[in-house]
């Protein structure tokens, strides 16, 4: 009986035309007392005679709705185009009525679902809920109405390549993720029910057999078996009726991408059973067994979202995106075994260098070169270095620093080799544009591992800063050679910005104006050209920030209130675009908007320090609260180093502000303790980690300040001595580092300020 009112349920829900094959599916004793109940089902209809049953007229209204065509119909209820032309809006709008049927307090429970589900989700590529209502006895749902085809149509028509099919899919997942972080579960995922519009923006439908984690009546046995699903869409625990959880969307996406590299779906079709049992018990063939073309590394992905067991999926839809734009990107992807020969090809795939002295050979024969022994020497030559820095990327990079990070001396030969092998490739480059690019993208990692500011590192800012402007030395002629590519602009925009973040630690601010000017501009030109691009639009944010820092510098020391007020805007400012093209649940994207709550909070905090006005550092504790909630969440899902880092940075900010705001003492100790307990952890894994220890000297400056100004004398004098006792450590580490300079005299003079009031 279970099966029967299944199969009724599901054959209700499609379009005559559809009905006919999934009958025909169906075993012989089920599709006899399937027909029956149809039959008996559209006899009930025509002797209610409810609204329900006939397709309403063109011109009918439904609230300040007036009704254009049918342009859907099923059990559960029918979709119509509509207009609101009441004189306030003009718009269309797609309006879903639920029908009068034999099934209707079942129709009725799930329109109320989805109504509820629609409520809950805001994002540019799930259709929109707009109004909803009770019209004649009936609910009514109106959507945005979506013009567009089906996903896999939509790409067959075009002929699209597989990098364009993986992008479209990735806003999918972009959109289930979005979902699943809101507990919901699309349950039917199938390319039907994913349309691309013209401008190709995709949009999921048909939330309609949704249903929310924590919602106790969809898990009413009865509930469940009368929720439908498209078979050949559907995963083994849909199959077996069992709970389903967000691993059931995971195998339907993997299924959608099977579908796109290979143009068919997997679970085939036939009998009802047979798919049931392919569904249950057998592994599909890669896609690359399907369709030519097809890489190791998307078959290996595809097969992990199709695993049968869903704790071998993938644990979310993002790392499912996260590998294919993995693979997008040339790196390994989680998917496939790890290996250090699978990583070695990833790593010639990704670079555009030879890294063979036989693929060496064969490019520049290609290309007419290497005709004198001379050539041949020096391409082998290349080769030889690129090998060695590889090796030594490869290798000691990872084993002095990931496996044994405390050892100073071995990270110290590590930048140091790295810089030599950099630098004589860099006199070899010519005009190889490729070889130019890997070396900026390598001077700007070791640059990263010399000095980078606030990140772990070897406390050799100078260092970092000139590796920094090598890769801009060798960016910027790119750059003006290819100005169309994206991805160089990119590149150029990250340079710029690590170039900025370095002369503002080393207090030069108005080189860090400049550099961060010509960061501003080139991401704006790219924003402008890529507006739906998230990382572009990151990147601007980050230029605004870096250009933020700049004036900081200057404001703070001319002490002009409205330059300070030019710096909040600017930091305002560099929020707003951030969130523009937003909001994203990726972690990136939400660590950059906490920095940017963080920074909107010094440059309030600056503004009451130079106006005594209170209500600036309230606004200022506000602001920090946002980004400590943003930070609290990322250490949640994810709990590594800088994410907590992050946190206790955010505390020692919090603390003072409790204190300067509201008088706060418990809570700003409270807080700045928990800093200081937070940094000492952090640093005491890695005693060379000259960022961690100048953490520690922030939290314990504050902390000195907080019992200073309480007039706890002895406490803060204490404090204070340990936070200089820790700067001129990392200063002479780091004697380039003019932050670290003016902290000094900063605590110095308050020492000496607390000594003398005794």
């Amino acid at each position: 009986m279970t099966r029967i009112r299944e199969a009724f349920c599901r054959a209700l829900d499609l379009a005559p035309g559809e009905r006919g094959l999934f009958l025909a599916e169906l075993i012989p004793e089920i599709r006899k007392e399937v027909l029956s109940l149809l039959v008996a089902h559209e006899s009930a209809g025509r002797f209610l005679g409810s609204p329900g049953d006939a397709a309403l007229a063109s011109g009918e209204r439904i609230g300040p709705y007036r009704i254009l065509e049918l342009i859907g119909r099923g059990g559960m209820g029918d979709v119509y185009r509509a207009r609101r032309d009441d004189g306030e809006f003009l718009r269309e709008a797609a309006i879903k009525l639920v029908g009068s049927r034999l099934l209707a307090p079942e129709a009725e429970r799930r329109f109320i679902s989805e109504q509820r589900i629609l409520a809950l989700l805001d994002h540019p590529n799930i259709v929109r809920m707009i109004d909803g209502g009770v019209w004649q006895g009936q609910r009514y749902l109106v959507m945005e109405l979506v013009a567009g085809e089906p996903l896999t149509a939509h790409c067959a028509r075009q002929q699209l390549p597989v990098v364009d099919r993986l992008h479209i899919f990735q806003s999918v997942c972009a959109a289930i993720h979005y979902a699943h972080q809101r507990l919901i579960i699309h349950r039917d995922l199938k390319p039907g029910n994913i349309l691309i519009t013209a401008e190709r923006q995709v949009k999921v439908l048909d939330f309609g057999i949704a249903r929310l984690l924590d919602d106790s009546a969809a898990d009413d046995p009865t509930t469940t078996l009368l929720n439908p699903f498209t078979l050949s869409c559907a995963s083994p625990e849909q199959v077996r009726g069992e709970p389903l959880t967000l691993a059931t969307d995971i195998y339907s996406l993997g299924l959608l991408l099977y579908e796109l590299l290979s143009g068919r779906n997997p679970q085939g079709s036939g009998a009802r059973m047979e798919i049931e049992q392919r569904i249950l018990t057998e592994e599909p063939p890669a896609p690359s067994k399907v369709a030519a073309g097809v890489s190791p590394d998307l078959d290996a992905i595809v097969l992990k979202a199709l695993a049968k067991d869903p704790s071998r999926r993938y644990s979310s839809v993002e790392r499912l995106s996260a590998d294919v734009d993995r693979y997008l990107n040339g790196w390994p992807v989680s998917a496939r075994p790890d290996s250090l020969l699978y990583r070695a090809r990833k790593l010639a795939i990704r670079r555009a260098i030879p890294l063979g002295a036989a693929g060496a050979i064969l490019v520049a024969l290609l290309i007419g070169g290497l005709s004198t022994l001379a050539q041949w020497r020096r391409a082998e030559r290349r080769f030889q270095e690129q090998r060695s820095l590889a090796h030594s990327v490869l290798h000691e990079i990872y084993d002095s620093i990931g496996v044994s990070a405390g050892s100073l001396p071995a990270r110290r030969l590590v930048a140091t080799r790295a810089r030599q092998y950099l630098d004589s490739l860099a006199r070899d480059a010519g005009g190889d544009s490729g070889l130019k690019r890997e070396l900026a993208e390598a001077y700007l990692r070791l640059g990263d591992v010399q000095g980078r500011p606030y990140a772990p590192n070897l406390g050799e800012t100078a260092e970092a800063l000139e590796s920094y402007r090598k890769a801009l030395t060798l960016l910027e002629p790119e750059s003006a050679r290819y100005p169309n590519d994206p991805a160089l602009q990119n590149e150029l925009i990250d340079a710029y910005l690590d170039v900025a973040l370095t002369l503002s630690r080393l207090n030069k601010p108005e080189e860090c104006i400049e550099i961060a000017r010509r960061a501003v501009s080139t991401a704006e030109n790219l924003a402008a050209h890529y507006p739906r691009n998230a990382a572009y639009t990151e990147g601007l944010s980050r230029a605004y920030t870096r250009l933020a820092m700049g004036l900081g510098a200057i404001a703070r020391t001319s002490g002009s209130v409205s330059a300070l007020q030019d710096v909040l805007a600017t930091y305002r400012k560099a929020l707003a675009v951030l969130e523009s093209n937003g909001p994203h649940t990726g972690e990136t994207w939400q660590a950059r908007k906490s920095a940017n709550c963080f920074y909107i909070a010094y440059a309030l905090r600056d503004l009451g320090a130079r106006t005594g006005e209170i209500g600036y550092y309230r606004q200022a504790l506000e602001s920090a609260l946002k980004g400590d909630a943003i930070n609290r969440l990322l250490v949640a899902a994810d709990p590594k180093q800088t994410n907590r880092r992050s946190v206790a940075d955010g505390l020692t900010e919090i603390a003072f502000l409790r204190w300067k705001c509201c008088s706060d003492l418990d809570g700003a100790l409270r807080d700045i303790h928990d800093a200081v307990a937070a940094f000492r952890a952090i640093a005491g894994q890695d005693q060379e980690n000259m960022e961690a220890r100048r953490d520690l000297a922030n939290a314990y400056k504050n902390l000195g300040v907080i019992l200073g100004e309480a007039g706890r004398r002895a406490e803060a004098l204490d404090a204070n001595r340990k936070a200089l006792a820790i700067y001129q450590l990392v200063s002479r580490a780091d004697p380039n580092s003019q932050e670290d300079a003016a902290y000094i005299a900063e605590v110095q003079s308050r020492i000496g300020a607390l000594a003398g009031a005794r």
